[in-house]
């Protein structure tokens, strides 16, 4: 196959030489196949050509801009042409007459190898990647260059396989809007200019079409929660005095679930183990214990990703035993800085042990703060819409 481009990357031209040769030229919305009109794309769908009239075929999507059914109407009859579904990275089943090629996402299948046309690059839906790497990638050092809206196809798309750039969105017809960062524009005035219909700065909490709430963060983060961690003494506490321990809330601010190591025989020793007996790795002792949302407690608090999220996740399921080189003061630090990438410092200068009261010296030094207003940790930013 040889594809032709203009100098702003739109597609002109496809040759398929699978067969006999084909060639597809692609003109402001309409398509012509082997210099003959084959049909114009509409908004509700396609207006096809058929001898010397057009028939209309028209689109029914799902929250994700995926076709599901095409249909056409005759007479007051609805005919439907073809059904489709996916897997949930793309991959299609359908019934019916197989002649629409704009389906998952509404992007065209590429029907000779079967990968997706996004503009930026081609998408395969068998393995769930892309075939090159992201043209932003070095924006987005913590995912691979060739993921698909992170992993998660459910909640997020990307409308044309680069990192979107301040968020900016197009209402759908369902009512919902698909968000996308652009940091080519920074009011109201340039959004609409744009052609978009919406317009936010950072900091807009909106619901996704799953119902979870996300936040459009700075430099194109999409945050899925809060990360915290927390001492329950102050920096003047003796050394073996409190406690620490860190914690997830929603992105609105309401505390989910405390994580933190404890000693068997510690009173306190409660809550639900992931992972068995085994570990010392506690779930929701304090929240149990009531002191989790103390305003005597020293906390700092940081937006996260869902991939964050589910680094702190993998560290609170992993193995870890209480003692005095690993106290809950040092697992606290080491569960939240791989989550974060932020270091709070448990560590007392004169020993490899954590203690609480250090815990409460570093985030004095970092600024304590409150679930309703956290670090933004600009540094972890994503690059999907949604």
């Amino acid at each position: 196959m040889a594809y032709t481009y203009d100098a702003t990357g739109a597609k002109l031209r496809k040759v398929s030489t699978t067969g006999a040769t084909t060639t597809t030229d692609y003109v402001d919305g309409i398509q012509y196949t082997n210099g003959v009109i084959d049909f114009i794309q509409t908004e509700e769908g396609i207006a096809r050509k058929s001898g010397g009239s057009y028939i209309y075929e028209y689109n029914l999507t799902d929250h994700l801009g995926n076709v599901r059914v095409t249909f056409k109407e005759s007479g007051g009859v609805v005919s439907p042409l073809e059904r489709t579904d996916y897997y949930a990275f793309g991959k299609r089943t359908f019934v019916g007459a197989n002649l629409n090629r704009y389906l998952y996402n509404g992007k065209e299948l590429q029907e000779e190898l079967e990968p997706y046309d996004y503009g930026s690059r081609f998408y395969d839906p068998v393995i769930g990647r892309w075939n090159v790497v992201d043209p932003l990638a070095e924006k987005m050092r913590r995912h691979s260059p060739y993921n698909y809206t992170f992993n998660n196809p459910i909640r997020f798309i990307d409308p044309d396989g680069r990192g979107p750039n301040d968020w900016v969105g197009t209402d759908n017809a369902n009512g919902t809007t698909t968000w996308k960062w652009d940091s080519n524009i920074t009011t109201a005035e340039q959004a609409k200019n744009a052609g978009y219909d919406d317009y936010s700065a950072p900091g807009k909490i909106v619901k996704t079409t799953s119902g979870d709430k996300v936040r459009l963060g700075e430099e194109g983060a999409i945050h899925t929660g809060i990360i915290g961690i927390h001492s329950n003494v102050g920096p003047e506490a003796d050394f073996s005095d409190g406690h620490a321990w860190v914690s997830t809330s929603s992105v609105d601010g309401n505390i989910q679930n405390t994580f933190s190591l404890w000693p068997d025989e510690h009173s306190l020793f409660q809550g639900t183990d992931p992972n068995g007996t085994v570990s010392d790795v506690r779930t929701n002792a304090e929240l149990n214990a009531g002191y989790a949302t103390s305003s005597e407690n020293y906390s700092f608090y940081v937006y996260a990703t869902a991939e964050q999220m589910g680094a702190l996740n993998s560290t609170v399921k992993t193995y870890a035993e209480w003692k005095y080189s690993n106290t809950c003061a040092s697992w606290s630090s080491k569960a939240f800085k791989a989550a974060t990438g932020i270091k709070i410092s448990g560590s007392e200068v004169f020993g490899a042990t954590g203690t609480p009261r250090q815990i409460s010296r570093s985030i004095t030094e970092k600024g304590e703060n409150t679930p309703q207003n956290p670090d933004k940790n600009e540094k972890n930013a994503s690059s999907s819409s949604f």
